[in-house]
């Protein structure tokens, strides 16, 4: 267990888990059950299904599922947030599982939100020292509104017999310290820094969540010397000051935040954000498959490069993929290596980024998609999650447009990476164009019929428009087929081809020139007219000049 989290601290994830999983499978059953409880963590269906569960290795799996949709980093083998949730609840056994089984009611507080951001005790008094945790303190002494002033009364002469320690803390956090006449005035104006806003005596300690709902303060007091720590006592009555304090109580609080926020987690795999692009474009694939692209676009200013073999500058990044089913399990996971070098020095300049794709072979259905770029030596790193749905394309009998890939360039190639059919479509996952550059449009057409004498024939036309209404200047530079006409009228383009061929899947493309048309949002729709069967598809896409 202790080697397990020395690893996590050091960021060897896939070592921290096979420690983690190799200690849990050694103890008893009932030490394993806490490791595998959802109830502190879950919420809804997925925490009733574990509660119905009659067995631990029915509850093991719901335990599972429910982790696997909570996987941050998919480069990474390993479940980050899941290994933060078995240091947690270590973390409880040890420190606040001697007194009762399997922790006191720190435990909770604990396991849901990890480490408080402040905390104070009795025996050791600790001033909120930043303005987000005396903003805190301040909210709460105004909730409490009258009940406070009688709590302040009551707690002054405790607290000026401390303000010689206090002060000495004030001036080192830089705050002003209150001279021997001021000291009661402090007390019963202003928050009390270092005390609970909440009533109690005796033995106590509270923490601060500043990110928990709107900030809260959760108390805890012993009760009996070197005892398990409970909630700080409900304060008993019917009047006005008993009421406030009962709404305030820390375990109804806790309880009552968590129904809305049952944990918080701050990912530790990276060091800051790296920003990329991302789109994804869907094309028929094989045996009823569909093929969903991938496409990223990272800008090299975000990397960190380095010099390799040969003088060359090297940046070295991973990328990851996790697919979720509707159901919410993992089906199909990958991690890659990108290596992006450059001789002399790395073009890092405003707008130019690395290009990449990744394409993945799904039956038609409703996904939820995790994708990760991590530098690795800068430890930068960024995760989307996406919905996404897989249309069905493998359907004989009716016409089919796929969707829409907005490309940087479209040429003949025998080889490449980006290659569809006998072309290269190098993708454009910021959908946005420099003034000068050329808008390439690609997509595919399924299920054309032949004529009694084997040929297809279809039409394709495509409208342009600005999203803003603003002037529309496109010039054709290349597309399939043959150009029955163009017209640019009230700033909308409309394009048309006509296209005679004898496959019943074609792809289609087209070269554009925009840069005389203002800056701003374009829509581009597509229609295709299969002149066999009457029949019709259309698709659209948006994409930006500047």
């Amino acid at each position: 267990m202790e080697l397990a989290q020395v690893f996590q601290r050091a960021k060897a994830f896939e070592q921290s888990a096979r420690l983690f999983e190799s200690y849990i499978k050694q103890v008893s059953e009932k030490e394993q059950e806490i490791y595998c409880d959802l109830n502190l963590v879950a919420s809804g269906p997925i925490l009733k299904e574990y509660n119905d569960a009659e067995t631990l290795s029915e509850k093991k799996r719901v335990f599972r599922t429910f982790w696997s949709r909570l996987d941050p980093a998919p480069v990474t083998e390993a479940n980050e947030r899941l290994l933060e949730h078995y240091r947690r609840i270590a973390y409880a056994r040890e420190f606040f599982g001697t007194q009762r089984f399997p922790w006191d009611a720190r435990g909770e507080a604990y396991i849901r939100y990890g480490a408080p951001d402040h905390v104070s005790n009795s025996g050791n008094i600790q001033l909120e020292r930043t303005k987000k945790l005396v903003d805190v303190k301040e909210r709460l002494i105004q909730k409490a509104g009258p009940a406070v002033d009688r709590l302040l009364r009551a707690r002054a002469d405790a607290v000026a017999s401390s303000m010689v320690g206090m002060r000495g803390q004030l001036q080192r956090s830089g705050q002003q310290s209150p001279g021997a006449r001021g000291e009661r005035q402090q007390v019963t104006s202003g928050t009390i820094l270092g005390w609970p806003v909440y009533p109690v005596d005796g033995i106590w300690e509270y923490w601060i969540y500043a990110d928990v709902g709107d900030g809260i303060e959760v108390v805890f007091e012993q009760r009996v010397n070197q005892g398990a720590w409970d909630y700080a006592d409900i304060p008993l009555g019917r009047g006005r000051i008993a009421r406030i304090w009962q709404g305030m109580h820390p375990e109804i609080v806790l309880k009552g935040v968590a129904a809305f926020t049952p944990m918080t987690y701050r990912p530790d795999f990276a060091t800051g954000a790296l920003d990329f692009y991302l789109a994804s474009s869907a094309f028929r694939g094989q045996e009823g498959l569909t093929t969903l692209e991938i496409y990223y676009g990272i800008p090299t200013a975000q990397l960190h490069f380095a010099a390799g073999q040969d003088g060359v500058q090297i940046a070295q990044l991973d990328r990851g993929i996790v697919v979720y089913n509707q159901a919410g399990d993992p089906i199909y996971r990958t991690s890659q290596e990108m290596v992006l070098g450059a001789q002399g020095e790395a073009n890092q300049s405003p707008g130019a980024y690395m290009p990449e794709m990744d394409r993945l072979f799904l039956t038609p259905g409703n996904y939820r998609i995790s994708i990760q770029v991590l530098d690795r030596r800068s430890r930068k790193s960024q995760v989307y999650h996406i919905n996404r749905v897989v249309p069905e394309y493998d359907i004989d009998d009716e016409l089919k447009i796929s969707d829409v890939e907005l490309a940087a360039t479209i040429n003949v190639t025998d080889k490449s990476r980006f290659q569809k059919g006998d072309i290269e479509v190098i993708p454009i996952a910021s959908k946005a164009y420099l003034p000068t550059q050329p808008v390439f449009i690609y997509f595919e057409i399924y299920n054309l019929k032949r004529n009694a004498f084997g040929q297809t024939k279809y039409r394709v036309s495509y409208v342009v428009r600005s999203r803003d209404q603003k002037t529309i200047g496109a010039r054709i530079l290349g597309g399939v087929g043959k150009l029955l006409g163009e017209k640019s009228e009230q700033g909308v383009v409309s394009i048309e081809y006509e296209q005679v061929g004898t496959e019943t899947q074609e792809p289609g493309y087209i070269e554009l020139d925009m840069s005389r048309s203002e800056p701003g949002e374009k829509i581009v729709e597509i229609a295709i007219v299969d002149e066999t069967t009457g029949q019709t598809a259309t698709a659209t896409a948006t994409f930006v000049t500047q």
